[in-house]
């Protein structure tokens, strides 16, 4: 099969002249990126935490903050709404501990059940919540278009704060505050997800009552519609010896819930992403030190996205697709190591048999979808699929087909799913288009999740399709890799790698940097691993010696034979053994020269 690689052009004379400092390759990839002026490049090479920006200037957020003071200072009963995914119980848990750290007495959860409620709000959890004696209820990643949720919540005396980051589908809700970046239309907040919505909320709350120690944010003080007797009242709440910027100690949670989003990790996301991954390494959360035991992961290492997306977010996830997502929180909120080894206990469980699951339905489905190849975007439809997994397989199906991709559950009635994208086409958009078809749909442009009346299900698939035929006017082009530059071996070094740790963390609109070595000799190739899973490889040219590792790609082991030249694409890294820090270089992909 013919490899798809497409090589970055090469720096304009004019760019490398201005910035004589940098390494050409560090430059190469800063124009691969995007960026041209010299703010730009310190901004992203050096993100620093005081320079978010204020959470006050996103529409309501002062409304937002006087109605939970107001709250914690006459003690009524708070309750945060979430969703079941790992950004929304993240940001759940964030908004939980800092509730209770502001001293609010009354805090209660709740989370639907993704198998009998489906996504986002529902009337009649608005109506327990209201019997159970909550006067406020705060909503993380949900509610931005629950407008007859809210209506009811008015109508039973319940005041409402959305907090969210979806896309705006049609009216807002008439809460007492909808706070959501989607709103203010701010680029540099474009990647902020549910979780960090609720972490500006809570950052919000702290510097209100402590102004004088955010100076080095040059934030300006909002004018809130709040007595100075109850602001005194909410003051005199806080919990005893709770430092300036408590908040910072969420950041771990923020990190963990921002990943698992899949959202850009550039601008204000980026800030939150860095300093998160450095507030894991000294958590103070019972919950994830037990994830970090159970996964066989050092709870004092460097952690970067990677452990997130693979090690962490799986799991938090899991209970959610399988049985409960209230089982993750409960973890994350764990007061004691005892209960939390009993919650990770169960998670790992239930992400073990997630696992086999999704790869069931994901054979199931892609038997559906290779028959489709015709089509710009691709549906798949099962019989009481694990509504769980849907995503999932959805997320798979377009990493293997690279075309929009919707994966539907049926079921008593009703069909359920979960949509995911590629390339600039809007699932939001598309969802809107055929609306006609839906009970409710939401998410973002890159995925989204929809629920239908079953004998409208043939209905929908024609009309997705043919909007998508008529929106992408040419013909998908195949799944390529992107080289960000050609290097020689000499210039591959441990050096160079500790340049390259600037770029970090990795994400949507920052993904870690890819080299093309070319004309390598192959000297060696070694199956390691169980089962000779992977690929170890010795290779050569001009004299350097490289060693090349291949994760899961023990099965080139039989394409290739030593003496043979080949062209690597590598993602360089550091391999830390023993005390010993040495250059990894991980194929990305590998064909003959």
């Amino acid at each position: 099969m013919k490899k798809n690689w497409h090589l970055a052009k090469n720096i304009p004379l004019d760019f490398q002249k201005k910035f004589p400092g940098y390494n050409p390759v560090v430059l190469q990839l800063l124009y691969n990126r995007g960026f041209r002026d010299a703010h730009q490049i310190e901004e992203f090479l050096e993100p620093k935490y005081e320079k978010l920006s204020s959470p006050f200037e996103l529409t309501d957020m002062d409304k937002a903050v006087s109605r939970i003071l107001k709250s914690v200072a006459q003690e009524e009963k708070i309750t945060i709404y979430a969703d079941y995914d790992a950004d929304a119980v993240t940001a759940c848990a964030v908004m939980y501990y800092g509730l209770k750290q502001l001293g609010a007495t009354d805090v209660s959860y709740y989370i639907p059940d993704r198998f009998s409620e489906g996504y986002g709000m529902n009337l009649e959890a608005i109506r327990q919540i209201s019997s159970d004696g909550a006067k406020l209820m705060i909503t993380v990643d949900c509610g931005i278009n629950s407008v007859k949720e809210v209506a009811l919540a008015n109508e039973l005396g319940l005041d409402v704060i959305v907090t969210d980051h979806h896309h705006i589908t049609g009216k807002l809700p008439k809460a007492v505050a909808v706070v959501n970046h989607k709103r203010d239309e701010r680029e540099d907040l474009s990647g902020i997800t549910g979780v960090g919505m609720a972490f500006k909320l809570v950052q919000a709350l702290f510097f209100v009552l402590h102004p004088e120690s955010y100076g080095e944010h040059k934030w300006k003080k909002p004018k809130l519609k709040l007595d100075k007797k109850t602001l005194t009242a909410a003051k005199e709440k806080l919990l005893p010896n709770t430092p300036p910027h408590w908040e910072k100690w969420l950041l771990d949670l923020v990190a963990i819930g921002t990943v698992a989003d899949i959202q850009s990790l550039l601008g204000e996301s980026r800030i939150l992403v860095k300093y998160g991954l450095q507030v894991m390494g000294k958590t103070r959360w019972a919950g994830l030190k037990q994830i970090f035991r159970n996964a066989g992961v050092d709870e004092f290492k460097k952690f970067d996205t990677f452990d997130i997306g693979f090690i962490i977010a799986p799991r938090i996830n899991a209970a959610g697709r399988i049985q409960h997502a209230d089982i993750a929180l409960k973890l994350l909120i764990s007061q004691t190591p005892e209960e939390a080894s009993m919650y990770a206990g169960q998670l790992e469980q239930l992400n073990t048999h997630r696992q086999r699951l999704t790869e069931q339905i994901f054979s199931e489905a892609r038997s559906q979808i290779e028959l489709q190849h015709h089509n710009k975007i691709l549906v798949a439809i099962g019989e009481e699929w694990p509504k769980g997994v849907v995503g999932l397989v959805a997320s798979r199906l377009v990493e293997e087909f690279n075309r929009p991709t919707v994966v539907l559950e049926k079921s008593n009635g009703q069909a359920t799913g979960s949509g995911r994208s590629v390339g600039d086409f809007d699932l939001v958009e598309a969802l809107t288009h055929v609306e006609v078809h839906l009970e409710r749909y939401g998410g973002h442009a890159g995925a989204a999740g929809l629920t239908l009346k079953e004998d409208k299900i043939e209905l929908f698939r024609q009309a997705i399709t043919d909007f998508a035929q008529d929106k992408i006017k040419d013909a998908l082009p195949e799944k390529l890799r992107s080289i960000d530059a050609v290097l020689e071996p000499g210039e591959v070094s441990l050096k160079l790698v500790k340049e390259l740790k600037k770029f970090e963390p990795h994400g949507p609109g920052n993904p870690p940097p890819v080299f093309l070595l070319s004309g390598l000799r192959l000297e060696n190739l070694k199956l390691v691993g169980v089962k000779g899973k992977h690929l170890r490889v010795k290779a050569s040219k001009d004299k350097h010696v490289l060693n090349l590792i291949g994760f899961s790609k023990g099965y080139l082991e039989k394409q290739y034979r030593p003496g043979e030249s080949v062209d690597v694409l590598v993602e360089p890294s550091e391999n830390v053994w023993n005390g010993r820090t040495d250059l990894q270089l991980r194929i990305l992909d590998i064909k003959k020269s």
